[in-house]
């Protein structure tokens, strides 16, 4: 029997494969997924970038999880740990490392900059997230803003007003928490497309080392960015300007200038002309600004589009 998943149950899916380990990952990787609008087979690698269906067991999974909410993900699979012992396929947890935060900066009144040092180096990938612990069994994860050796660092919202939030506000440094990492498997496809990157607030974390990656190779110039955020006061984009390819900033509130568009970031990128088949497309912000700016890019016909939902 085979289910068809939502963007957001697909990349659910997704996570459970992620996490259940290599055997599991191998068997969608070379099983066909029938995808709703696409008549040929799809790969693994591509299951992001589309409606798919992985088979009823992931359906359900997938269903459940969002049906709990945004830690259904995590109770579901502490569940499973707890209750099935399948040691044959079944892959060890993510790396679990104490960690102490080692600077802390406030880009704006609700966004903090967290530095931490690691225990130990990761074995890291551009896009990538952790689980950060934030309070006894409460766990929230964030996309990697940056790996140096030891030193990891995150771009943290605390408009949301919940655990995550509080512990944000609060560490200083010297004090520490616990992580899972790395976790996630949206990441740079390689490939020489035009790679336009649409994010808002601290969904730009995840595509600052996509951007250190492209300048490193000499790729930088094949990538733009279209952020969106309210006024001027919250584009945090000129603390990355070293590393930032070129860029346009949407403004929803306040009258556009200089390398500045008036309007929402989905109106932005509707007015961009682009190769369907050429041009890879990364959305990372508020569920309703990625489930916005998909479904304009593919009434566009863009035919890749990427993103995690966590």
């Amino acid at each position: 029997m085979t289910s068809i998943l939502s963007d957001h149950d697909a990349a659910t899916a997704v996570r459970v494969v992620d996490r259940r380990g290599p055997e599991l990952k191998e068997l969608v990787r070379e099983a066909p997924i029938i995808i709703s609008n696409v008549r040929a087979p799809l790969t693994y690698e591509r299951l992001l970038s589309t409606d798919g269906a992985v088979g009823a067991m992931m359906g359900g999974v997938a269903a459940a999880s969002q049906v709990l909410g945004p830690n259904g993900h995590r109770r579901i699979m502490q569940a499973i740990n707890r209750g099935y012992a399948a040691p044959e396929i079944a892959a060890p947890p993510a790396h679990k490392t104490q960690t102490v935060l080692t600077k802390k900066t406030a880009l704006m009144p609700t966004i903090w900059a967290l530095q931490f040092q690691l225990d130990q180096p990761i074995d890291f990938l551009a896009g990538q997230y952790a689980g950060i612990l934030v309070k006894d069994w409460e766990w929230r994860d964030d996309s990697i803003a940056g790996v140096q050796g030891t030193q990891i660092s995150f771009l943290v919202s605390t408009r949301t007003g919940a655990d995550g939030s509080d512990l944000a506000n609060a560490i200083q440094p010297g004090e520490k928490t616990q992580m899972e990492l790395p976790l996630g498997i949206h990441t740079l496809e390689n490939n020489d497309k035009r790679k336009v990157f649409v994010a808002t607030g601290t969904g730009l974390a995840p595509f600052l080392p996509m951007f250190l990656q492209l300048k490193n190779s000499g790729r930088n110039g094949t990538a733009e960015l279209c952020f969106g955020c309210r006024t001027r006061a919250q584009d945090i984009n000129s603390h990355a300007e070293d590393i930032l390819p070129r860029s346009v900033t949407c403004l929803s509130r306040e009258e556009a200038k200089a390398r500045k568009f008036a309007g929402r970031v989905s109106q932005g990128i509707s007015q961009l002309a682009f190769g369907t088949a050429a041009t890879d497309f990364h959305l990372f912000g508020s569920t309703e600004m990625v489930a916005i700016c998909r479904m304009v890019l593919q009434q566009a016909s863009a035919l890749y589009i990427y993103t995690e939902a966590y």
